[in-house]
């Protein structure tokens, strides 16, 4: 697969696990842990959890900001 990132081998292992997995969130999820939220198959968010994705307003994709 090329070039693989310490971040791309750890999204890799979320996505393959082959058991379910829950994300909780409490407060900021932003960039990167947007993603670590998104890759799993049930997300528990609290009142208070903000999720933003700064980076593709400078780059227009998700992902792309490399």
């Amino acid at each position: 697969m090329g070039d693989r990132t310490p971040y791309s081998v750890a999204c890799l292992h979320l996505w393959e696990f082959p058991k379910p997995t829950v994300a909780a969130v409490h407060g900021y999820c932003l960039g990167g842990g947007t993603y670590f939220a998104l890759l799993n198959d049930i997300v528990v968010a609290s009142d208070d959890a903000i999720f933003q994705m700064p980076l593709p307003q400078g780059a227009g994709l998700p992902g792309a900001e490399r």
